[in-house]
């Protein structure tokens, strides 16, 4: 694999469509944009492979994502990009996901489908859907994770840890929506409290 093996333009998954991406020879980071096309069945791309791969580009449209390795490896994916357009989506399974960007998650739901972990590199992200009965966030230090539950096609129950790493970290669940919940049921050991009903600038580590 190589930095530039996609060009400098955009990656453009039309519905219908299951592909896959691996860095297949050692560590990737690809600058290109990805966009899920619109319809009624919008495309899935599988992060594969045991090689590190960073995609620093924005990800867009009603497609998935998915970190699985069909040989069971354990998948290491950054993502670098602000990703507020992508509303499908994020699926862990054996991973390891890097969140570069506050917006990296985008808009829909991150599941945890067996024990993998959600890390973050930035001081105020923002994540709006999250569901799994195991795994782990992590937190960099002197950070501020605001868990945004407005979207009500999310799902919002967490059984997993949310470890900070460093100075105190904080929790802010907020919401434009009525009628909604935040489940969590895990063990975290974050230090800086929890808020609710705030926005993540009212409360900085």
């Amino acid at each position: 694999g190589d930095n530039n093996a996609l060009g400098s333009g955009a990656l453009t998954l039309p519905q219908n469509v299951i592909a896959g991406l691996q860095a297949s020879t050692g560590a990737i980071t690809l600058p290109n944009s990805i966009v899920f096309s619109p319809g009624a069945s919008p495309a899935s791309l599988y992060i594969e492979g045991c090689n590190p791969l960073t995609l620093n580009g924005a990800i867009s449209g009603p497609g998935s994502l998915y970190l699985m390795d069909p040989q069971q490896n354990s998948v290491s994916l950054t993502l670098g990009g602000n990703n507020s357009g992508l509303t499908g989506d994020i699926n862990l399974y054996n991973a390891t996901l890097t969140l570069a960007n506050d917006n990296a998650a985008g808009m829909g739901t991150v599941r945890f489908l067996n024990y993998s972990t959600l890390e973050y590199t930035t001081l105020a992200p923002v994540i709006h859907g999250i569901n799994g009965a195991i795994g782990e966030i992590d937190l960099s230090s002197a950070s501020v994770l605001t868990i945004d539950t407005s979207i009500s096609g999310n799902s919002h129950e967490f059984g997993g840890s949310i470890y900070e790493f460093g100075s105190p970290s904080s929790l802010v669940v907020t919401s434009t929506a009525s009628n909604d919940a935040l489940y969590l049921y895990g063990s975290s050991n974050y230090t800086g409290g929890t808020f609710i009903g705030t926005s993540n600038s009212d409360h900085a580590a």
